[in-house]
């Protein structure tokens, strides 16, 4: 029997486990099966234990996977910012995987910096993707392509839908978060729609957008629009 799996198919952590279906469960050794387990990538924890009669209970704990973490390859980062796993094209076929959002301009050094692991640019790009794991986020991470570090202005996010880039530079990201949804609900029932490639949100109480026709720039202050 195997218990609190997710993303694993249970026959794969059988598999995994070297334990199959009519064995003598008193011919099992159970350090070494939690052991094959372990060196499953998608498995943080695994317990093993005999259920008499006749039964083996494999339970698992797996990794919760946040983002992408991009550092020149691809490696999958769990909610608390560890890299768990090089991300693989067999990761695409999980829809929670092949729609979270990318980390990029950052290196392995920079995210691991100092034993705390709470560097500025780590607790920048965590506050966003925690924020976006956030039930009913005004700014879901399914809806995040990728997740911009910037050592100069700080944090942009390319968003999905619709297609734009929203600069938040340094700090208070809620406050921004919330007040972009506010402009661009206010911007989308208005003639100006979406067409928009750019949102600089790097002072919440000014918002500057930048249309597809680079002829013009909105500017909202305080809830508000005006053509410029």
């Amino acid at each position: 029997v195997v218990i609190g799996y997710e993303r694993l198919d249970p026959e794969k952590v059988k598999e995994i486990s070297g334990i199959g279906e009519g064995i003598n469960i008193f011919s099992v050794n159970l350090a070494v099966a939690r052991k094959h387990l372990l060196a499953e990538p998608w498995i943080r924890d695994a317990g093993i234990r005999r259920d008499f009669p006749s039964k083996i209970e494999i339970r698992i704990d797996e990794h919760k996977a946040l983002a992408v973490i991009d550092f020149g390859r691809p490696f999958l980062i769990d909610i608390h910012g560890n890299t768990f796993k090089a991300y693989e094209d067999e990761d695409t076929s999980m829809p929670v995987v092949s729609s979270m959002p990318v980390v990029s301009g950052i290196t392995y050094r920079e995210w691991t910096a100092g034993n705390d692991r709470k560097t500025a640019f780590f607790q920048a790009a965590m506050q966003i993707l925690h924020l976006g794991n956030k039930e009913n986020s005004v700014m879901p991470n399914s809806n995040i392509e990728r997740v911009i570090v910037d050592k100069e202005i700080g944090l942009s996010l390319q968003i999905r839908d619709p297609a734009l880039r929203v600069t938040l530079g340094f700090g208070d990201y809620e406050k921004k978060i919330e007040r972009f949804a506010q402009i661009f609900d206010h911007l989308a029932r208005t003639e100006l729609n979406h067409e928009f490639v750019l949102v600089d949100i790097q002072n919440p109480d000014r918002i500057v957008a930048r249309p597809v026709s680079e002829n013009q720039v909105v500017a909202g202050k305080g809830g508000s629009s005006e053509g410029t």
